[in-house]
């Protein structure tokens, strides 16, 4: 049986030591095949990004190097436009069986307002970071139903079922701030909060220096 396909998406600007930590979590207790790190290309929701395309990539080899499991994708900083996830989904489902989309729930509490979020559900599991046990907190009333129909405990159903479940999975607790990485790219202290390598690129490169 083929292994479901773990998608991580986001802006890696910079990636740090919590984006490579949920991942190989992700894929130990998913017992997922892989898990693609997909860096944004044009954010929809949010402000621009301070470092470019080729830079947030060339970070992405270098954290995942020593990860066999990990992987990088560029489907988005090839594609024109601005980055949705529907059509990253419509795009790798052709070559992958089953798709894991990863997100933790702060970023899950936002799914109404992206592009036709309903049908993620047709190409995708949904697989939900928490960092403390318990209930989904409120939801609209469209998300409730949504959660009622698809909400599984069973982490079979991620192997047994092409897309549609949303699922729960604890997070490890590392609080690592990309913000404050950028704010203070040249601290010693960053350095610990970065994969091998990518702390010599910040400064090889002068990335997110205000002058």
């Amino acid at each position: 049986m083929t292994r479901p396909t773990g998608l991580l998406g986001g802006s890696f600007d910079p990636v740090h030591k919590a984006h490579i930590q949920i991942a190989c979590h992700c894929c130990r207790e998913l017992d997922l095949h892989q898990v693609r790190f997909i860096p944004v290309g044009q954010p929809v929701h949010r402000s621009a990004l301070l470092a470019g395309a080729e830079h947030r990539l060339a970070m992405l080899h270098l954290a995942t190097a020593e990860h066999p499991e990990l992987t990088v994708d560029e489907i988005e900083l090839q594609r024109p436009g601005g980055s949705y996830t529907i059509d990253t989904l419509k795009a790798l489902k052709q070559t992958a069986r089953i798709l894991c989309l990863v997100m933790g729930e702060d970023v899950f509490h936002t799914l109404p307002a992206w592009k036709d979020w309903q049908h993620l559900f047709s190409y995708a599991h949904v697989v939900v970071l928490n960092r403390q046990q318990g209930k989904f907190t409120a939801f609209s009333p469209a998300m409730r139903q949504v959660l009622e129909q698809r909400l599984t405990t069973d982490k079979k159903t991620l192997h047994e079922q092409k897309a549609g479940a949303i699922y729960r999975l604890g997070q490890p607790v590392m609080d690592i701030s990309a913000t404050a990485i950028r704010q203070q790219p040249e601290a010693m202290a960053t350095r610990s909060l970065l994969p091998g390598g990518v702390f010599d690129y910040i400064q090889k490169n002068r990335l997110y220096r205000s002058s």
